[in-house]
């Protein structure tokens, strides 16, 4: 959600809770979280006129409920349109409508929770941005693993692993950019979100009307897979470049910057090269399942990325974040003990979702304990505490 800097007061209140294995935010990052504030920028082309469009949904949202509700059904619409998906009851164009009304429903819900979040004061509450861009990963993830499977109905492993590294890229750089920079852009063109997911449900639906056009041929997956690289390449580009440019042009500290806040994702994309080639088969007939398992572990360093977002800390723990994702290398070791993909992967898979909902709940515990928040359901109005 497109979102303006305003600067509330707040007074520091100590935080108890800390999860079984430690907090994940400090004391100093406590008091951030009472003076988080959001600035962005976004150069759509359309976001102005879809506004309009979404807006007209807004009268649904009852006047009560927090934004991060909001949020959370916009994600229940994906996921539930991919779950039906799945159970392949229905010809591949339906399934393409079902989807091209899910990417809908998400994007406005994701629009409706920014005017929801003005409406009861929780517009710079930094549990929506944990929401907000925290489900932005998991849409950016479904959307690109159900385009592959369901639209290019891709059997070829490298390529569906470059498709899917080049979603990581374009979302990952705007994120570490922003931890930096303390400022969102998202950039104007293809990659931008709004555009990004008004073409892929324009994708859907003509892949639903017209599913021969998407039968590429091997020239027509490598410049499929060439053109999405080169976008994410100039994504990474362009964020380094602002990198750079908040360092005063010093490469020494730029790089090493690039390379802390970029770690994690290098990590998931060079421990996936390490199996995910060799699926053969395996991916042929469980390629949702074997994609997952290598983008929940990026997820994760999402999801910590965010948590340094919302605490104003630009050292990302890199090193806490990769050990987080080491689930991602148990299918090379099982490779290399002999253990088929069909133990292996569905393991990986496990261990890291329970690292992942592990991070999500016991850190969104931790922000809720230090903003004197019952629950990231409830309402805290900054309108208010700014008044008193």
């Amino acid at each position: 959600m497109t979102r303006i800097t305003v600067k509330p007061t707040a007074t520091a209140t100590s935080s108890s809770f800390k999860g079984p294995l430690g907090p994940f935010i400090d004391d100093k990052g406590k008091l951030a979280l009472l003076r988080y504030t959001y600035s962005g920028q976004d150069d759509s082309i359309l976001a102005a006129f879809m506004y309009k469009i979404w807006g007209v949904f807004f009268f649904l949202v009852p006047s009560s409920i927090s934004p991060n509700i909001v949020t959370l059904t916009g994600l229940a619409a994906i996921l539930s349109a991919v779950a039906w998906a799945s159970l392949g009851l229905s010809s591949q164009p339906v399934i393409c409508y079902v989807l091209a009304v899910a990417v809908f429903v998400y994007q406005t819900a994701d629009a409706l929770d920014g005017m929801q979040g003005r409406r009861v004061g929780m517009y710079q509450n930094p549990t929506t941005e944990i929401f907000d861009h925290g489900v932005d990963s998991c849409v950016t993830v479904i959307t690109a693993v159900t385009s592959i499977v369901f639209v290019l109905q891709l059997e070829e492993v490298v390529p569906a692993l470059l498709l899917l590294f080049s979603g990581f890229v374009g979302f990952h750089a705007p994120t570490y950019e922003h931890v930096v920079t303390r400022k969102m852009i998202f950039r104007g063109g293809p990659t931008n979100p709004t555009e990004a997911l008004l073409l892929t449900q324009f994708i859907l639906i003509m892949a639903g009307t017209f599913p021969w056009i998407f039968h590429l041929g091997t020239w027509g997956i490598a410049a499929l897979v060439s053109l999405t690289v080169g976008g994410s390449a100039l994504s990474m580009y362009g964020s380094v470049k602002q990198l750079l440019a908040h360092y005063k042009g010093d490469v020494a500290v730029t790089l090493n910057s690039a390379l802390r806040g970029y770690g994690p994702l290098l990590f998931v994309m060079a421990a996936a090269l390490t199996w995910f080639p060799f699926l053969g088969d395996y991916f042929v007939q469980h390629n949702m399942l074997a994609m997952a398992t290598v983008s929940i572990p990026w997820n994760y360093g999402i999801m910590r990325t965010i948590y340094s977002e919302i605490t104003s800390d630009d050292r990302v723990d890199t090193e806490g974040i990769i050990i987080g994702q080491t689930p991602l290398l148990l299918p090379t070791l099982c490779m290399l003990l002999g253990i088929p993909f069909d133990i292996s992967v569905p393991l990986s898979l496990l261990a890291s979702l329970f690292v992942y909902l592990y991070t999500v709940v016991f850190g969104l515990r931790e922000v809720c304990d230090a903003l004197s928040m019952e629950h990231f359901w409830s309402i805290r109005d900054e309108r208010l505490l700014k008044k008193n």
